[in-house]
C-alpha cells in the first residue's frame, strides 16, 4: 500500500472480488449438496427395500413398476448431483478470471504509471510477482473454504442420520 497505492489497490479488489465470488457459489451449493445426498438416501432407501426379503417376492411380481421407481429415483439423484457439481465448479474458473484479470489490470495501470514517470517498470515486474504469490494463496483459501463447505453439507447430513430414532425390530413371541 505504501509504495504504490494504486497497484496495492487492484490487489486488494481482485482479493476481495475472489472473496466474494467464492462466498456466492458456496453459499448457492451447499443447498445443492444437501438436495443431492437426500436423493442419494432415498436411492439408497429404495435398493435396501428392494433388497430385503417382503420386498423381493413383492418385486418379483411387479418388476416393472420397481425398475420404473429405481429409475426415477436414480435419475433426481444424477440430476441433483449435476446440479451441485455444475454449480462448485464454476468455483475455480471464476477464480482464474479474476486472477488473470487482476494481472492485466496491474500491467495497464503499471504501464500508465511508467509512461507518467510515477513509476520504474522494475517495480511493475516486482508487483506482479508479489500479486501472483498473494493471489495464489487467496486462491488456495478459497478452494479449502469450497471443501469445507461441501464437508459442512455431509456433516449436517451425517448429523440427521446419528439423531434419527433406531429402528425397533418386533418379532413374534
Amino acid at each position: 500500500f505504501f509504495l504504490e497505492p494504486i497497484l496495492a489497490l487492484v490487489q486488494l479488489v481482485v482479493c476481495a472480488g475472489t472473496f466474494l465470488v467464492i462466498w456466492a457459489i458456496t453459499r448457492k451449493g451447499i443447498p445443492y449438496y444437501e438436495k443431492a445426498q437426500t436423493a442419494v438416501d432415498t436411492v439408497v432407501r429404495v435398493i435396501r427395500e428392494n433388497a430385503s426379503g417382503v420386498r423381493v417376492i413383492k418385486g418379483i411380481a411387479c418388476q416393472g413398476k420397481e425398475r420404473k421407481r429405481f429409475s426415477a429415483v436414480s435419475q433426481r439423484a444424477r440430476d441433483a448431483e449435476i446440479k451441485a457439481g455444475t454449480l462448485m465448479a464454476a468455483a475455480n474458473p471464476m477464480a482464474d478470471l479474476l486472477l488473470n484479470s487482476g494481472l492485466v489490470w496491474v500491467i495497464l495501470t503499471g504501464a500508465v504509471c511508467v509512461n507518467r514517470g510515477t513509476m520504474g517498470s522494475g517495480q511493475i515486474v516486482a508487483f506482479l510477482s508479489y500479486f501472483a504469490v498473494i493471489q495464489n494463496a487467496t486462491l488456495g483459501m478459497a478452494k479449502l473454504f469450497l471443501k469445507i463447505s461441501k464437508g459442512m453439507a455431509s456433516a449436517r447430513r451425517i448429523e440427521e442420520i446419528l439423531c434419527m430414532p433406531e429402528e425397533q425390530n418386533v418379532s413374534n413371541s
